[in-house]
């Protein structure tokens, strides 16, 4: 069953948040059994970069929401 599908059903899923760049730290995260990964590039310091680095990391393993850090043009 998706992610979208457990939400919307009211399943307990259990995140973590993720603010430190480093891939190493989402790669485990994805691997100890998160339903999902939130990256905040609002409020941390997570660039665009870093984000698109996180996702290759985490793979197909996990779902993530990201936070973006805006909403403006780059």
């Amino acid at each position: 069953m998706n992610f979208r599908t457990r939400l919307q059903n009211g399943e307990t899923l259990i995140s973590t948040m993720i603010t430190i760049g480093a891939p190493e730290v989402a790669e485990i995260m994805s691997l100890i059994g998160f339903d999902w990964l939130f990256l905040d590039g609002e409020h941390g310091p997570l660039e665009t970069a870093d984000i698109k680095t996180i996702l290759n990391a985490s793979g197909d393993r996990v779902d993530c929401l990201v936070r973006i850090p805006a909403i403006d043009e780059v």
